[in-house]
């Protein structure tokens, strides 16, 4: 394979993942913000800090018709309070069940802190992440792409054992 079709191959990898990258970007980077502003909320409302909060963000949305919403967890070291949830969507980031308050929380995002609401109205399609349909969809462009490279190269390396037998 020469050198030039190596780097197109290279490249068309490059932007058909680049929305992948987003993604996990913005995963990573929304979990990052959750975890500091939960910290802040136990400091606010339970009166201490707590020493480890670890969030998990779904980065594929769960497959189904009636889903409603896309959830986060977080499990702390907290005694009082173990484990929370949230909901997880593009525009919004909540908290609707926290033992230390009776209101719901809605994450600012500029200021990287959850702020009480007395009502939360959450849109069922407002979620974070993948769809499980656009995962599919990479799955085939992928193994499309791979087959294709294998496929090229094969064939590359069979044109050149056939060209060195010919010159032999």
């Amino acid at each position: 394979m020469t050198r030039r079709r190596a780097i197109k191959f290279l490249v068309l990898f490059i932007v058909i993942s680049l929305p992948l990258l987003k993604w996990l970007y913005q995963d990573y980077a929304a979990s990052k913000m959750i975890e500091k502003a939960l910290h802040q909320l136990f400091i606010d409302y339970c009166g201490r800090d707590v020493d480890n909060i670890k969030v998990e963000t779904k980065l594929i949305q769960e497959f189904g018709f009636w889903k409603t919403g896309h959830n986060w967890n977080a499990v702390t070291s907290s005694v009082k309070i173990p484990e929370l949830t949230g909901h997880h969507g593009n525009e919004v980031i909540s908290i609707s069940d926290f033992p230390c308050s009776s209101k719901h929380f809605v994450l600012d995002r500029e200021k990287e802190r959850f702020i009480p609401v007395d009502l939360l109205f959450l849109d069922s399609n407002d979620k974070a992440g993948i769809s499980f349909e656009v995962m599919f969809l990479y799955f085939i462009v992928y193994l499309f792409y791979f087959t294709v490279l294998t496929v090229y190269i094969l064939h590359s390396y069979i044109r050149s054992k056939r060209i060195g037998k010919k010159e032999a």
